[in-house]
Order: structure tokens, then sequence, then C-alpha cells
């Protein structure tokens, strides 16, 4: 049966290097030939001289004696709190590709004596975003969520929401779901940078229309376009959303205000669709003579007539 790390809570790190330099019969002479670190140094860890010796110095051991990794990881979460020491732990446990492990290092990181809490927090959410794998990414996140949540944290809450949000979106088995993530990173839009409000103003319009909440998607991609003060193509894009959503709804009055407006505003995604939108007003409307022309024009350059 293959031994839990749980069984060695109360060990120190000495006591496991000894028993596996045991059980690999080698004294402490041959493990220093095999790894290169000096004797002395592995004898001071062994008796508990040395109680928080380097990563860099016991992995080779752990290595040589082939003690598991995530063992040693385990060891030093509980032995040694010290922030960098964390740290290098949790790219450990990323290296070793053990998602609950490095949740239990983030966590340890966050209640560290060490060093201020929205320190710890800062450098914890900057390390969390750096990465590259959302497999890691997701439930780092919710560490930084549950934790700052707890303790008001409402900066890192929004961020780490956010965060969440813009990673589980794009699961559209779970479009209702992380919908109402997102309306709840709302309650807390204040904390956000003006760059991550436009963010999550336009993913939630986007999102809305996706799931024909028509008058949420007018009432976001206006938020955003009021916070954004670009031009941008992801602007217009949200103007072509609510374009839409206007059309749905059967306001074709708003629509047609809509479109005399982004029309003046030089957005190309309106100017381009602008004949369609404005044949389907008054084709809705009863203005049949005007309609007919324009619609057969979008036809025409469609390459859907002869």
């Amino acid at each position: 049966m293959k031994e839990s790390v749980h069984t060695l809570e109360f060990a120190t790190i000495g006591d496991v290097l000894k028993k596996y330099r045991k059980q690999s019969n080698l004294s402490i002479s041959q493990l220093a030939r095999l790894t290169g670190v000096h004797k002395g140094v592995i004898a001071k860890i062994e008796n508990g001289s040395t109680r928080r010796p380097g990563l860099k110095i016991t992995m080779p051991l752990a290595k040589v004696l082939n003690i598991p990794t995530d063992k040693i990881v385990e060891l030093y979460i509980e032995i040694d709190k010290r922030p960098e020491v964390l740290f290098g732990l949790l790219n450990e446990a990323i290296r070793l590709f053990n998602v609950p492990l490095a949740a239990r290092v983030a966590q340890r990181i966050l209640e560290t004596p060490y060093e201020e809490s929205y320190s710890l927090m800062e450098r914890l959410y900057n390390f969390v975003s750096s990465l590259s794998d959302l497999r890691f990414q997701l439930p780092l996140y919710h560490v930084i969520i549950k934790y700052a949540r707890e303790r008001g944290m409402q900066r890192f809450l929004a961020k780490g929401l956010l965060n969440k949000y813009l990673i589980e979106r794009d699961d559209f088995n779970r479009l209702e779901e992380t919908y109402y993530t997102g309306e709840e990173i709302l309650h807390y839009v204040d904390f956000l940078s003006n760059e991550e409000k436009v963010t999550i103003y336009y993913k939630m319009a986007f999102h809305a229309h996706a799931m024909k909440k028509y008058e949420k998607c007018i009432e976001f991609g206006k938020m955003g376009h009021a916070a954004d003060l670009t031009h941008n193509e992801l602007k217009e894009r949200v103007a072509l959303a609510i374009c839409n959503s206007y059309m749905f709804l059967g306001d074709y009055r708003a629509l047609e205000q809509h479109l005399d407006l982004f029309e003046k505003l030089d957005y190309r995604f309106i100017i381009e669709r602008i004949k369609f939108f404005r044949g389907t007003v008054y084709s809705r409307t009863g203005k049949y003579e005007e309609a007919i022309p324009l619609l057969r024009e979008c036809l025409v350059e469609t390459g859907l007539t002869p």
C-alpha cells in the first residue's frame, strides 16, 4: 500500500531523509558522493540541527533516495512558512502537475505571518495571472476568491471573480451559470481598473446577447461604451450587438436612432450592414417601397441573386 504524505505530518525533513537513506542502505558519505551535498550538511539535516534546509539542498537528496517530491513539498508547507520558500513550493507543485497540492500551497502563502496580507495577496494574484495553464489558474483563483471574500478584500475578490469568469465563460455548456458569475462581478466593479470595467461590460453584453437577454445586452453594451474612450474593433462589435438586440426586441425607433449615431461615429461594422438594418426596419414598419430596394441591394452585394 502506497504511503500517504499525511502519515508524515509531524515528521521533520531530517526524519524523512534518514528513513529513506537507511531503506536504501546508504551511508551519509555515500549519499554525499551521489548528490554532491556535503556529508556534514546531510548530518545536520538528519539530526535536526538544520530544521529548514533549502529546497536546492533537499531536492537532490530526495531524487537519489526516490522520495516523492510531493511528500517533500507537503513537509515544507508545515515547517517553513517564509513567502519565498512557499512560492518555490508552489512552482514545484505546478511542475509536478499536482493541482490540489498547488491549491494548498497557495492557501499557506496567504496565511503566512511573515508578510502583510494585502502584499501576499498581490504577489499571489500576479503569480497566478502570469500562468499560462488554465488548469492551474482556475483552482488558484478559487483560493484567492475564497480568501478575499472571507476577509473583505474586495479589490482582489473583484479581480479574482473577473478572471474566473473570463476562463469559464468559454464553456458554452455553462452559459447560464457563468452569466450569474458575471453579474456578481458588477457588484464590485468600482474595485476594478477602467480597462477591467470595459472588459466585463463588453463580455457581459456578448454573453447576454448569446442568451437572448437583449435588454441586458443593450444595458451592458452602453455601460462599456461609456467607459471606453477609445475607438476600436471590439467597441464596434458591441455596437453591432446593441443594434441586433433592438431589432430582436422590435424597438425599431431606437434601432434607427442608434444606426444614425453609430454611422456618424464611423463604426465600420455598422456601416457595412446599415442597408440590411434599414431595410429590415422599413419592412417591419410597413414601408415596403423603401425596404425592397435596400434589401435587393443587400442580396446583390452578397451574390445571392443572378
